[in-house]
């Protein structure tokens, strides 16, 4: 339902007193009086009843407004204004009725009263009622106050912005807006941080997952250094097992022989004493001198085996100090040597080291020299520069030419070859400019480039510091190699080197001293004999003939023993062999012994075959190579019959109760028995010069993996306890950042919503504007080539950037707006002020004199217009003094001024359309 203005109503409301009807009112009215006769003072009457402020209605309070206030005489302590207006409706009938609508606002003392049909509402309730009809009080999309037309034309685009954000309301959001951005970015900071923290927090993880990738490394590694650790024990144990079997199988055999040796020596000792009896009984009547030959005989036997013993012991420890000498010279001779090569390697880098230094003090010259350079680089870098970007301007500038006036060609050809003569010389100052760059460079590095011998700066950076570089990374390796050379020299030094000299000297000397003591029992022993040997001559002399006698015999006992002592030299041999042998097998149980020792101090677990051993019955007890050595001897005790010395089977109760125990250790370790399946089938196949080998890479490969363990040693507790407190973090951190986020994609989704509302309330005046303007300028000069145009500086936010108006008056080329004539500005703010009034337009539109700008021409096509629009689309009331103008009007009110103390103004009104002949003129102009 639309309304239009039909009556106003003053009660004593400024210079209008008493009670004035203004009507009834056209589509198309003008009000027009002298000035001073009231004619703002009926604007401010409409102004104040649509709820303009005080301040607006140029009064300080609201008593003011009452008639004769002025002068301190007011008539009445009450005024009042109505509007009346009033909406006409059709029905199918053709019957029209009229449905009326009074908006009326009273003085009462300093306050005011709002009345819509007789109610009294609230101020809020009584704007709503106007906004109903279209009216928006705060926009004054009704209302054009004197002098605001050409001020509009002039406004700068933010005004035109702020202009249009409270026409359409936006302005309204703005507080909104500004708070619910302001709450949306410290979201999106806040989400940030979280974000950044979140970040860090999944940094820390993934370090603690790395570091239990080192974990996990290390027990690999330590896995394969726990497989190592049992393949080599199995390999140790299994070729020692070899080993010892062969051995035992060779001992049996020597045992055996050695057996039979022993049998066939009886032998051929009872076949002596048979002999020897024989004899005694031929020598009977040489009972005293035989007897005698004999003792000594049995003298000399009994010291002979003690004599070879004292004689092989001699021999045995010379070797041994032969053997000791031998090693101590060698190992002299290598640390001597060793060292005396070390330092000729260190005087010679040491050497090469201070020719480097040398070297070195050039240093500060290249640094100079380099940063002379690095200027005269960054000169020529903008000499170049700015010759390519002339080149480029200029040849922008030339090929825009060629394309704009390429139909010119013939005339532009000085021009063309100005241009080209201006490159060409701009080339010749570019290489000018470079040689004078070289002439710059020269004088300076010139003694420099003298010193070191070069031409010029150009050629040393080709070449010098090329080379420059190249002595530095060999000066850093020399450096290098000095350090490793003193840390050998060091590590050598620190070795004990000379104790190990020492103690092989003390061990020479220790079996000087035995060495002597043999030789002097060998000595001793020699000399019984030699005497026993010549009393015996002296005998043999004496008994020569007796002798004779018993030739034959004493021929027959020396064959005898002759085989006996080659069987008891042969014995004696293959007793050592056996011996050696049971020596080698004795060794070989003490080394399995270790390995057992070791592998259960390792942890290492051994597969036992079955019931036959166990990790918990190997014996931790620790065996010496002495205590082996009696457990050899007390076996061969056992092995043999020949009398041996007690002290060859005991040293002492102590140490036989120690060689018992390790005896025990030993047989009970021949009874384990091993399951070696696991063990690599490579390292069983291998022959017994490979053991060596073989067992050297095991070990080898473990030190190298133990390395990598001592290098990756991981706290796998720490590394726990961190994952817990890192996921525990993480948590937490994620759980604030999905808060954060959360609240951020809440504060951003208010944001978008009063973006969104404050866009569309000011979009949708800027594009019904945008779209009506050109059309309302067009109709308003009354030309087709005019054109007005809007442009927002800001396509997503246009509130928050300008708007820009612009208008090409017809038959004239473009211009800003400051430039057009003042007739011109007034035509396109009127434009500008339809096309605002067309969205969501007020009942009435109310103009304060709009035509005081405008000439003849341009108030005639603003006239028609206003008249052409009021016939159908709305009512509009102009206040105008200008003929030419309001008689184009439906209607006239005429204000005029009654002279007093208190001015008051009366009013006429007069419709237009009874006289035919305005209308017959209007016809004829149509």
């Amino acid at each position: 339902m639309s309304y239009f203005l039909k009556y106003v109503e003053i009660d004593n409301f400024k210079s209008y007193k008493g009670h004035i009807v203004i009507g009834p009112l056209r589509k198309f009215t003008a009000i027009i009086g002298p000035n001073g006769s009231g004619k703002s003072n009926l604007m401010d009457a409409i102004s104040f009843v649509l709820g303009e402020p005080t301040k607006s209605l140029r009064v300080r309070k609201l008593s003011e407004l009452i008639h004769g206030a002025p002068i301190n005489k007011p008539v009445s302590t009450r005024a009042s204004v109505s509007l009346i207006f009033v909406s006409i409706k059709t029905d199918r009938h053709g019957e029209r009725t009229e449905h009326e609508k009074r908006f009326q606002r009273l003085i009462v003392g300093n306050a005011s009263e709002y009345r819509v049909d007789g109610r009294q509402l609230s101020a809020t309730e009584y704007t709503e009622e106007l906004e109903n009809m279209g009216i928006i009080p705060k926009a004054k999309n009704f209302l054009i106050f004197q002098g605001q037309v050409e001020s509009i034309a002039m406004k700068t685009p933010k005004e035109f912005t702020a202009m249009f954000e409270e026409l359409s309301r936006s302005g309204e959001l703005r507080d909104e807006y500004e708070q619910a951005k302001q709450e949306k970015n410290k979201a999106e900071q806040d989400t940030h941080a979280n974000f950044q923290k979140k970040k860090g927090v999944e940094k820390q993880k993934k370090e603690v997952r790395l570091e239990k990738e080192v974990a996990q490394k290390y027990a690999a590694l330590k896995t394969q250094y726990d497989e190592l650790q049992l393949q080599l024990k199995l390999f140790q144990l299994y070729h020692n097992k070899q080993e010892l079997t062969e051995k035992r199988e060779i001992a049996d055999k020597k045992k055996d022989e050695v057996i039979k040796l022993e049998k066939r020596k009886e032998i051929s000792d009872e076949e002596i004493k048979l002999k020897k009896k024989e004899l005694a009984i031929y020598n009977k009547e040489l009972a005293n001198d035989e007897q005698k030959v004999k003792e000594l005989e049995a003298q000399i036997n009994k010291h002979r085996p003690t004599y070879i013993k004292a004689k092989e012991n001699s021999t045995h420890h010379q070797k041994k100090i032969d053997l000791a000498n031998e090693l101590k010279a060698r190992a002299k001779r290598w640390d001597e040597k060793h060292l005396d090569t070390l330092r000729m390697r260190k005087d010679k880098l040491f050497d090469e080291y201070k020719e480097q230094q040398k070297k070195k003090r050039r240093e500060a010259e290249l640094i100079n020299a380099r940063a002379q350079l690095q200027q005269l680089e960054s000169r020529l870098r903008y000499s170049r520069t700015d010759k390519e970007t002339a080149e480029k301007r200029q040849r922008i500038l030339i090929e825009k030419d060629l394309v704009d006036f390429n139909d010119k060609l013939a005339t532009y050809d000085p021009k063309i070859h100005a241009l080209q003569t201006s490159i060409d010389d701009r080339e010749k100052r570019i290489s000018k400019l470079r040689t004078q760059k070289n002439k710059i460079e020269d004088p300076i590095f010139a003694d420099f480039c003298k010193h070191i011998r070069v031409a010029n700066i150009r050629v040393y950076e080709d070449r010098e510091l090329q080379a420059a570089e190249k002595r530095a990374q060999e000066r850093l390796e020399f450096e290098n190699q000095i350090t490793k050379i003193q840390t050998i020299l060091e590590f050598e030094r620190s070795r004990d080197t000379a104790g190990h000299v020492e103690q092989i000297k003390k061990e020479v000397l220790n079996l000087e001293e035995a060495l002597q003591k043999c030789q002097k029992n060998e000595k001793k022993y020699r000399k019984v004999i030699e005497d026993l040997q010549h009393e015996i001559a002296e005998i043999k002399e004496r008994l020569l003939d007796q002798k004779k006698k018993i030739e034959f015999q004493e021929r027959d006992i020396s064959e005898c023993t002759k085989r006996a002592a080659q069987l008891n030299k042969d014995y004696n041999e293959q007793r050592k062999r056996l011996q050696l042998i049971e020596s080698d097998i004795e060794k070989l149980r003490m080394d399995r012994h270790n390995y057992f020792r070791t592998a259960k101090l390792n942890e290492i677990s051994l597969p036992f075959r079955g019931n036959a051993g166990s990790m918990a019955a190997i014996s931790l007890a620790e065996t010496s190579s002495s205590d082996d050595a009696n457990i050899q001897t007390q076996g061969n005790s056992l092995t043999t019959t020949t009398t041996t010395d007690s002290s060859t089977f005991s040293n002492g109760d102590g140490n036989y109760s120690s060689q018992y125990e390790t005896k025990q250790i030993y047989d009970m370790e021949d009874k384990f028995e091993l399951n070696y399946k696991r063990l690599r089938d490579d390292l069983k196949k291998i022959n017994y010069e490979q053991v060596d080998k073989e067992e050297k890479l095991l070990i080898k490969q473990m030190s190298d993996i133990e390395i990598q363990l001592q290098k990756h040693l991981p706290q796998t507790s720490a590394i726990d306890a961190r994952s817990r407190e890192v996921k525990t973090t993480f948590e937490l951190t994620n759980a604030e950042f999905e808060r954060a986020r959360n609240a951020a994609k809440r504060a951003r989704q208010a944001f978008e919503k009063i973006k969104k509302e404050r866009y569309d309330r000011f979009n949708a005046l800027y594009e019904h504007v945008s779209t009506c303007i050109d059309d309302i300028y067009k109709s308003l000069t009354n030309s087709q080539a005019a054109v007005a145009c809007l442009t927002a500086e800001d396509a997503e936010e246009p509130y928050r950037a300008g708007i820009t108006y612009n208008c090409v008056a017809p038959g004239k080329r473009f211009q800003a707006m400051e430039n057009l004539s003042g007739g011109e500005k007034t035509v396109a703010a009127i434009c500008l002020l339809f096309a605002l009034r067309s969205f969501k337009p007020a009942p009435f539109f109310l103009l304060d004199e709009v035509d005081a700008a405008l000439d003849n021409t341009n108030i005639g096509k603003v006239a028609d217009f206003i008249r052409e629009q009021s016939a159908s689309e709305f009512q509009c009331i102009v206040i105008s003094l200008k003929e030419q103008f309001y008689s184009r009007a439906d209607a006239l009110v005429g204000i005029y001024p009654e002279p007093g103390d208190c001015i008051t103004s009366h009013c006429l009104t007069l419709d237009l359309n009874q006289f035919d002949e305005r209308e017959n003129i209007a016809n004829t102009r149509g």
